[in-house]
């Protein structure tokens, strides 16, 4: 061992000033220097990494404040309904004949329910399911109007709405979805259940549903860039949104909510769920944005 440590020595002995002085600054300038920096630069870069992960996350909880006062607005029909006394006729079958049932549902009734969808960009539809029958129940008019056995989401879901003050429920498939008619809007859609009672609040007369669109609330998510991607999942189920002509619109994902091995750059992501549902939004953004 002495002998094979003699050699090297023997050779930095016999070399030149200009060697020994260029080993020394190797070994003591040099690659101190290039190790602090390497740290250094990690550090930063992490810092930098951390900085912008708070900004996005930041973003994103902003937008979904704007959606959850929007939902918070939309809920509030409710309290707009259970003052409606000829809504409360209606819902406890107190008309003496059909034809005062029939004008008042089609003069006031109805106006009112078409009307909420101008101060309510959110809404897409609302249905009302009365626990009393009428001679009207299947009339075609009355599409708003619905009995309770016709409530289209399971008697677990049902049970659910009769114990509870409202309930947020996500429906990702259209299939499940209740549409007056086939050429409604597609897409996933949050349904807000609620209870209408009579003037005494002691019964139940009816049930409030009212969907809000998740393909609207995509189109305020302006904060996307071109190589962002947002993710809305809830169960098993995942859309991605999507942006063309300026317009986002959602599109169904295979898989969880992740979309790193279709991506060729390094990118971060934060997720938030919104307040009194399961949706998760996971907000996907491109690293290389740090740069800026």
């Amino acid at each position: 061992d002495r002998n094979g440590l003699r050699h090297p020595l023997r050779f930095f002995s016999h070399v030149g000033l200009n060697v020994k002085f260029t080993c020394f600054y190797a070994l003591f300038v040099f690659l101190p220097t290039l190790i602090f920096l390497s740290w250094y630069s990690t550090d930063l870069a992490q810092d930098r990494r951390t900085e912008y992960r708070k900004e996005k996350l930041e973003v994103l909880a902003q937008s979904l404040n704007i959606v959850e006062s929007q939902l918070l607005l939309t809920e509030s029909i409710t309290m707009t309904l259970q003052s409606s006394t000829a809504l409360s006729k209606l819902l406890q079958n107190q008309y003496a004949n059909a034809s005062e049932e029939i004008f008042d549902y089609l003069s006031i009734i109805r106006p009112t329910l078409n009307g909420f969808s101008v101060f309510h960009p959110f809404l897409e539809n609302l249905f009302i399911y009365r626990n009393t029958n009428s001679a009207l129940s299947k009339a075609d008019f009355l599409h708003y109007i619905q009995p309770v056995q016709s409530f289209p989401y399971g008697n677990d879901l049902l049970e659910r709405i009769q114990k509870e003050k409202s309930i947020w429920h996500v429906v990702m498939s259209m299939d499940q979805i209740h549409a007056i008619n086939q050429t409604q809007t597609p897409g996933p859609r949050l349904v807000c259940f609620s209870k209408l009672y009579d003037k005494t609040y002691s019964n139940v007369i009816g049930i409030l549903e009212l969907q809000i669109s998740l393909d609207r609330i995509c189109r305020t998510m302006n904060f996307l860039a071109a190589n962002d991607r947002l993710y809305l999942s809830s169960q098993e189920t995942t859309y991605v949104v999507m942006s063309k002509g300026g317009n986002h619109y959602l599109q169904t994902y295979p898989g969880n909510a992740s979309g790193q091995s279709m991506r060729n750059m390094p990118f971060d992501s934060v997720r938030l769920t919104l307040e009194k549902t399961d949706l998760a939004f996971q907000y996907e953004y491109c690293l290389l944005y740090t740069s800026r």
